[in-house]
């Protein structure tokens, strides 16, 4: 991977990444971050690594 080739490199890994379903991260947005009105059950999602709970 050349500067001058990124571009064409990142939709390649894109391309690839969505074909083993491991794109998650590049599609989703980052959870927001626990406050001190967040749940017991929130906080807990957040520690187990499921992610937040509406």
């Amino acid at each position: 991977m050349l500067g001058t080739n990124f571009k064409k490199w990142k939709e390649h890994v894109i391309i690839v990444l969505g074909c083993m379903d491991l794109d998650y991260a590049l599609r989703e947005d980052h959870p927001p971050d626990l406050i001190s009105a967040s749940t017991a059950e929130q906080r807990a999602a957040m520690k187990n690594g499921s992610g937040p709970i509406a």
